[in-house]
C-alpha cells in the first residue's frame, strides 16, 4: 500500500494530470460548442476570422502547455502506482493505457498540424477575403478539430474504463 511522501507525490501528480485534460478537453469543447456557434450568429466573417485567429493562438499555449504537462505526470504517476501492471498487452489496464497513449499522441499531431499549417495559412486567407481556398481550410481545421473532439471523449471513456478495471 502506498503512503506518505508517495500518496501525496501520486495524488498531486493526478490532480495536475486531470487538470491539464480539463484545460485541454475544455478549451476543445468550448470552441466546438459555445465559441464557433456564438461567433457565427454574432460576427461578419472578417471579424469572426480575427477572433479564431487569436483563440487559436491562445489555444496552442494550452495544448503545447497540457501535453508536456499529461506526458510528465503520466511518468511520474505510472512510476508510483501500486495499480501499475504494466504496459504488456497481457494486461488489461496496460493495452487500454497503450491505446489511450497512441491517441492523446495523435491528437498531440492534430493540433500541433492545426496550429502550426492550418491557422497561419486561414490568418493569411482571411485578411484578403471570403474565397473558396479560405472556406476549404476552415473546413479542415474544424474537421480536424472535431476529430480531436472525438478522441478526447473516447481517452476519457478508456480512462473511465481503466479506473473501473482497479
Amino acid at each position: 500500500m502506498i503512503e506518505g511522501f508517495e500518496l501525496v507525490l501520486l495524488t498531486f501528480m493526478n490532480w495536475v494530470h486531470l487538470f491539464a485534460t480539463v484545460a485541454w478537453f475544455g478549451a476543445i469543447s468550448t470552441m466546438f460548442f459555445v465559441l464557433l456557434p456564438a461567433a457565427k450568429a454574432a460576427l461578419e466573417p472578417p471579424v469572426m476570422g480575427k477572433l479564431m485567429s487569436v483563440f487559436a493562438k491562445k489555444m496552442k499555449v494550452v495544448v503545447y502547455i497540457s501535453g508536456i504537462v499529461l506526458i510528465v505526470t503520466g511518468i511520474v504517476m505510472q512510476i508510483l502506482s501500486p495499480s501499475n501492471t504494466g504496459y504488456g498487452f497481457g494486461a488489461r489496464w496496460g493495452m487500454v493505457l497503450v491505446v489511450k497513449h497512441v491517441l492523446v499522441v495523435v491528437m498531440l499531431f492534430i493540433g500541433v498540424y492545426i496550429s502550426e499549417s492550418v491557422v497561419p495559412k486561414i490568418a493569411k486567407l482571411a485578411a484578403k477575403g471570403p474565397g473558396p481556398e479560405l472556406g476549404k481550410l476552415q473546413k479542415k481545421q474544424m474537421s480536424l478539430g472535431m476529430f480531436n473532439f472525438i478522441l478526447s471523449l473516447i481517452i476519457l471513456l478508456l480512462s473511465g474504463y481503466m479506473s473501473a478495471l482497479r
